[in-house]
C-alpha cells in the first residue's frame, strides 16, 4: 500500500481498507396486478414523490384488452410500469358457464361440493347437490312414422326428459377478481341421449353483470388518479 496521509478531525474517524463496497444500480418495478394492486402501489408511492416524478407520471388504460398501466419516470429508462388487469375470478371461472363444459350429475355434484361457499343460499346448494346425487332422469320418445299416396315417408320425433334437477341456481361471490361480490343466476341446461345425461350451465345476465363490474372497475380505479394526466387508448 502506498503511504496515506491522514488528517484527523475531532469525532469519529473511520480508516477502511480492501476492495470497495459493491455499487448496486438502481433497477424499474415492473409489475402486474389487479386494478386494486395498481391503486395500493400508486397511494404509497405518491406519499414520497419528488417534483419531477409527480410530472413524468401517466395512466393510461384499454377497455380492449381490460387493462390499465400506471407509468412513472416516463421518458426515462428505469420508468416504474405497474399494470393492473380485470379478468375473472377463476373458481368462478371454474363452473364454465356459457361455454362448451359439460357435467354429468355426478361430476356436477362434487364440484359444487368444494365450492359450496360459493352459493347466495345453502339450503338452495343442499337441494341441488341432493338432487345431481339421486338423480332421477326419464327421457321418453315417442315416434310417429306416415306415409303418403305418393310414397313419400315421414318421419316425426317427440322427447321428453323429466327431471328431479333444479332449472337454476344462485351464485353469490367474486366474478371479477378484487370487484367484490355479486348474486348471478345460473341456468341448468340438460342434453340428454340414449349413452346418459350431460349439463351444462348458463347465464344470460352474466354478460351485462360482467360487462357493467368491468365498467365500474375502471371509473372507481381512475378517480384514484386525479390530477395526474390519464390516456385511453
Amino acid at each position: 500500500m502506498k503511504d496515506v496521509n491522514l488528517t484527523l478531525v475531532q469525532g469519529e474517524n473511520i480508516f477502511r481498507t480492501g476492495p470497495a463496497a459493491i455499487i448496486h444500480e438502481r433497477k424499474p418495478v415492473i409489475f402486474s396486478g389487479t386494478m386494486a394492486a395498481v391503486v395500493e402501489f400508486f397511494k404509497e408511492r405518491s406519499k414520497n414523490f419528488s417534483e419531477e416524478e409527480k410530472i413524468r407520471t401517466h395512466i393510461k388504460y384499454t377497455k380492449t384488452d381490460n387493462t390499465l398501466t400506471l407509468v412513472i419516470n416516463e421518458n426515462h429508462p428505469l420508468q416504474d410500469v405497474i399494470t393492473g388487469l380485470v379478468k375473472m375470478n377463476p373458481t368462478f371461472k371454474d363452473f364454465g358457464i356459457n361455454t362448451e363444459k359439460y357435467y354429468t350429475p355426478l361430476e356436477f355434484a362434487k364440484f359444487i361440493r368444494l365450492r359450496r361457499f360459493m352459493f347466495a343460499d345453502l339450503a338452495e346448494y343442499q337441494t341441488l347437490y341432493s338432487k345431481l346425487m339421486t338423480n332421477k332422469t326419464a327421457i321418453n320418445k315417442t315416434q310417429d312414422n306416415a306415409k303418403d299416396e305418393r310414397g313419400n315417408l315421414m318421419n316425426h320425433l317427440d322427447k321428453t326428459v323429466e327431471t328431479n334437477i333444479p332449472k337454476t341456481f344462485k351464485l353469490n361471490c367474486e366474478i371479477i377478481k378484487g370487484a367484490g361480490k355479486n348474486t348471478v343466476i345460473v341456468e341448468i341446461g340438460l342434453d340428454a341421449a340414449d349413452a346418459g345425461m350431460r349439463l351444462s350451465l348458463f347465464s344470460n345476465e352474466l354478460v351485462e353483470l360482467e360487462e357493467k363490474i368491468i365498467d365500474e372497475t375502471f371509473a372507481t380505479t381512475l378517480k384514484e388518479f386525479d390530477g395526474y394526466p390519464v390516456l385511453e387508448y
